[in-house]
């Protein structure tokens, strides 16, 4: 889906110029650093500006959100050796460095540990709107002890 009403967007100089391209603003600053490395600069401000409405136009809109402990989240990708599978449902017990990584704890229904393994960040997503679970067996050799 592309950003409703792109075409419309008002882009501000004050927003792009002192804030998105400025190296002293305390918020900004950071974001400066980003664009400047790719030439942009606040002289030719209107430049980032039109690359921004470019950007929304070829784009879709894509929804990120930050995974924290107690989050539940799905497997991205099998794990055969700890008989988890791309798919299954786990919860989140500790985010390491940012969110480069977690420790995350896999269960049966009833409330049995199959696994607590750690995971980069690419090998789970969040929970999408209406997705549904689904239910399957786990070997009991697969169980944690």
């Amino acid at each position: 889906m592309k950003l409703p009403n792109h075409e419309s967007a008002i882009l501000p100089r004050e927003k792009i110029r002192d804030y998105l391209l400025s190296t002293t603003h305390p918020d900004g600053r950071h974001k400066a650093a980003f664009f400047l490395r790719f030439g942009f600069n606040r002289d030719s401000w209107q430049t980032l500006g039109e690359a921004l409405r470019q950007h929304a136009a070829l784009h879709d809109v894509v929804k990120k959100t930050m995974i924290k402990e107690l989050d539940q989240i799905v497997l991205a990708t099998d794990l055969p050796e700890e008989g988890l599978q791309k798919g299954d449902v786990g919860t989140v017990v500790l985010v390491h460095e940012g969110g480069k990584g977690y420790e995350v704890e896999f269960m049966t229904l009833d409330g049995e540990t199959v696994a607590v393994v750690t995971l980069l960040a690419e090998q789970v997503r969040s929970i999408a709107p209406r997705e549904i679970a689904n239910a399957r067996p786990v070997a009991p050799e697969q169980q944690a002890a």
